[in-house]
């Protein structure tokens, strides 16, 4: 984890916070550098290892309930450089096709983001696309400490036996319709990631995709 101490790559979706600090709620530390260890985002996935070795090295024979969450990828999209640079030149990935909020669509449906006013305020091409490397950068930085969670869990041996889920709590607008952010019904605001891994279940479940409604209190043990 050395290299988490190397820049970050800065990505801003706001002009109302201060560029120089990032407020962790643990600690601040400048917004050129990555995190450190100190910072809630280690001191959560230090926390979340520590009990999962303590709840499978066979100290206690009940079953456990583990959820971890990370702020990432909501704003500010600040990750270490790695993260953001692996997509190289944000102008090689396409846009949202449609950039203009619907005219027949109910106005109390769109929502303005920290640059837009009215409607027809629409972020300039070149910014839209630094903002969604920045938001993928914060996804694949998000991935990078799950990945830690399952490379623990095969450590301790219980992989075959724990079910792994993976979720999230909003969706996100990336310019889609002319709308940022996650403040209204639509579609992209609702749907969320409901990943399912269930080791024990064979028969061409791996990769499998279903229209089945789910409510995410059904995942609560």
């Amino acid at each position: 984890m050395s290299d988490e101490n190397a820049a970050c790559s800065v990505v801003r979706g706001t002009n109302k916070k201060p560029l120089n600090t990032i407020d962790t709620g643990c600690t601040e530390y400048p917004s050129c550098q990555a995190p450190p260890m100190t910072a809630c985002v280690w001191q959560r996935q230090a926390a979340a290892i520590r009990f999962l070795v303590q709840a499978t090295n066979g100290s206690d024979p009940r079953p456990f309930f583990l959820g971890m969450g990370h702020h990432r990828p909501h704003l500010p999209w600040i990750s270490p450089s790695r993260f953001i640079d692996q997509y190289g030149d944000p102008r090689q990935y396409p846009l949202a096709t449609h950039q203009t909020y619907p005219a027949s669509a109910a106005s109390i449906q769109w929502h303005p983001w920290f640059d837009q006013v009215v409607k027809t305020d629409v972020e300039p091409a070149v910014k839209q696309f630094f903002l969604r490397r920045g938001y993928y950068g914060a996804v694949s930085y998000t991935d990078y400490h799950f990945g830690l969670m399952l490379d623990a869990l095969d450590a301790s041996g219980h992989a075959p036996n724990t079910v792994v889920l993976l979720t999230g709590d909003h969706g996100w607008h990336l310019g889609e319709r002319n709308m940022w952010e996650k403040k209204g019904l639509d579609e992209l605001d609702c749907h969320v990631p409901f990943m399912v891994r269930v080791p024990w279940l064979k028969g061409g479940s791996s990769g499998l995709r279903t229209p089945s409604l789910a409510e995410q209190v059904d995942m609560m043990p």
